[in-house]
């Protein structure tokens, strides 16, 4: 847990790349870190964000590639209520919590 920092840039092999896909299977942008997760979700459409959080793709990626269970059903938790128009945003709320447990400068603002 105490070295989770290090993990934000630390480049994936492409398998475990989180894709960022259209619904017909597309791919719009590719992503190979925690860091470049937050800069293509920073930049995606509302479109492509729910696309991929109804079917917890992010909470998904998290738990499979990470294996952190905690910061999982945590973004999970966002995803259920930004669909159910409970929060506003689903991208600051992630990037909040992944720059808390990865380490500064994982925040929309600073990519």
């Amino acid at each position: 847990m105490r070295h989770r920092k290090k993990y934000a840039d630390v480049l994936l092999p492409p398998e475990q790349h989180f894709y960022f896909r259209r619904p017909d299977g597309d791919v719009v942008a590719v992503a190979g870190s925690l860091h470049q997760f937050l800069q293509v979700l920073a930049t995606v459409d509302d479109h492509l964000l729910a696309h991929h959080a109804r079917s917890h793709d992010f909470s998904r990626w998290i738990m499979g590639v990470y294996n952190d269970q905690d910061v999982g059903r945590q973004i999970r938790k966002f995803e259920r209520r930004w669909i159910q128009e409970e929060i506003p945003d689903l991208r600051e709320p992630i990037a909040h919590l992944l720059a808390y447990q990865y380490g500064p400068g994982a925040t929309l603002q600073e990519l």
